[in-house]
């Protein structure tokens, strides 16, 4: 099963050997095998947490699957990936997808956020910087953990995606209460 959706905001490279387009093109880009564990587990109807969004690599693809009566929660708290990932929702006309402005961890509260200004990258955005980046800019992010949101929410996923640079221990720790029923990936 292949599936095609179109996407804004990436630049050519050969991450994860998909295709990748400077800002501004809009062009279609086939799912291959990055997916397929989420092409043979993920179900029509099941909830999605994508933590770490990026620009929806990840979550546009899901959409296809979970239907409409499914739902995505796309967690990205940097502004750049967050436009592209809004853009892309759009474009695609996907009304399932929830996106969260926030960072996910082990405990609520606030944090130093350093992001790129000018690239939409896979490594743009973090918790640290590199001092030599001159197009880095600091902000304070909220944090919040799965646990609470699932609480808040009422509504446990299925199946959590984590891309957090490294910071994937925090995310799962934050989500203990609830881990016995979501499969990770």
């Amino acid at each position: 099963m292949v599936y095609w959706f179109q996407l804004v905001g990436l630049k050519k490279s050969g991450y994860h050997q998909s295709s990748f387009f400077q800002i501004g093109n809009t062009l279609e880009v086939v799912i291959t095998h990055s997916f397929v564990f989420v092409l043979k587990n993920l179900r029509k109807d099941d909830v999605l947490f994508d933590v770490g969004a990026h620009i929806g690599l990840f979550t546009l693809p899901s959409t296809l699957i979970v239907g409409e009566n499914g739902n995505i929660y796309a967690f990205k708290p940097s502004n750049l990936n967050l436009r592209f990932l809004r853009k892309n929702i759009k474009l695609n006309q996907f009304e399932n997808i929830r996106v969260i402005e926030k960072l996910v961890g082990l405990e609520e509260g606030e944090q130093d956020f350093y992001e790129d200004v000018e690239n939409v990258n896979p490594t743009g955005s973090a918790i640290y910087v590199d001092p030599k980046n001159a197009n880095i800019i600091s902000c304070k992010k909220e944090i919040i953990t799965i646990d609470k949101y699932v609480d808040v929410m009422d509504s446990i996923p299925n199946f959590i995606k984590i891309d957090v640079k490294g910071f994937e221990l925090s995310v799962l720790e934050g989500a203990l209460k609830h881990c016995g029923t979501i499969h990770l990936f």
